[in-house]
């Protein structure tokens, strides 16, 4: 990173850490921190955009790094979600901080947030052809056409929003139905797709040049745009994630190994995909519940 370089030396680093890192060194201690994570493990760009929204807001509220009493008390003024989000970014800041021998891990004692893990459902079959009708009767040929291809891409790929939003033409095997993709700290990978898929995007190719962009003439805060639309009028939850469990819980409901929806989705582990199916094994053991009284 420019305009900083790391301590060499132990007596460097225990006299950084009792000056304290004030605000300039603190702005440039993370572009350093996401610099070396862009060359070294990848970022996605929502990751990126993310980590930089996190270190604002952080260089907002606080002239010096904070210590962990602070950092404690602030990550407790944010709802749940964001208070978990916020942690992990700056969990994985501390311990970079500690592994550059910038300092020591100023939050090392800080504990995880607990935060309440509500079951989220996912758009069904019979939601997405509603989803279809609406955009048939309500949007130009064209636009609804691209609007259903993506969404049935979503559902029968199972793939991530930024992920969805960089396929080009070279991407697609149709031979296989695969689409080649680059997920998280860019790796490659392959993700399926299904006849409904593959008639659309053929459909759709033949009316669209991408000329050497994307396949869709839009980026991806234009799909995320597109698919709020579409919620508003509709009712129907369809958003890239809602769209990703429906995936993996259409495939659970059919009969789908979990090992191969962790392998067809590109999870790191089966945690994940217990995660995103965890509403369809609730309602299946539903159906099977016998009040003990009755």
């Amino acid at each position: 990173m420019r305009g900083l370089e790391p301590p060499t030396s132990a007596s460097q680093t225990l006299n950084f850490e009792a000056k304290g890192i004030n605000k300039a060194n603190l702005a440039k201690l993370s572009n350093w921190y996401l610099t070396d994570r862009i060359n070294t493990k990848g970022l996605t760009h929502f990751s990126q955009i993310t980590i930089e929204r996190h270190f604002r807001q952080l260089l907002q509220d606080f002239d010096t790094l904070p210590n962990s009493l602070q950092l404690s008390e602030w990550l407790g003024n944010h709802s749940p979600g964001a208070r978990k989000r916020l942690f992990e970014t700056f969990r994985a800041f501390g311990r970079w901080l500690e592994k550059k021998k910038v300092m020591r891990n100023p939050w090392s004692d800080i504990d995880i947030p607990k935060v309440p893990v509500p079951l989220l459902k996912a758009p069904s079959p019979k939601n997405v052809m509603e989803l279809f009708a609406y955009l048939d009767n309500h949007y130009p040929p064209e636009l609804a056409l691209r609007n259903k291809t993506i969404i049935a891409v979503f559902v029968e790929s199972g793939l991530r929003l930024f992920e969805l939003s960089s396929i080009e033409p070279k991407d697609i095997n149709w031979s296989e139905r695969t689409i080649r993709v680059w997920g998280k700290g860019w790796k490659e990978g392959k993700a399926p797709f299904g006849q409904t898929s593959e008639s659309l995007l053929k459909e759709w190719l033949s009316q669209y040049n991408p000329n050497g962009g994307n396949i869709w003439g839009i980026d991806r805060a234009g799909i995320q745009v597109m698919l709020k639309r579409l919620h508003q009028a509709t009712g129907i939850t369809c958003n890239p994630h809602s769209f990703r469990r429906a995936f993996a819980s259409i495939l659970l409901k059919s009969g789908t190994d979990s090992l191969d929806i962790k392998r067809l989705g590109r999870w790191q582990n089966l945690q994940m995909v217990d995660r995103y199916t965890r509403s369809v094994q609730f309602e299946d053991s539903l159906r099977h519940y016998r009040s003990p009284l009755e």
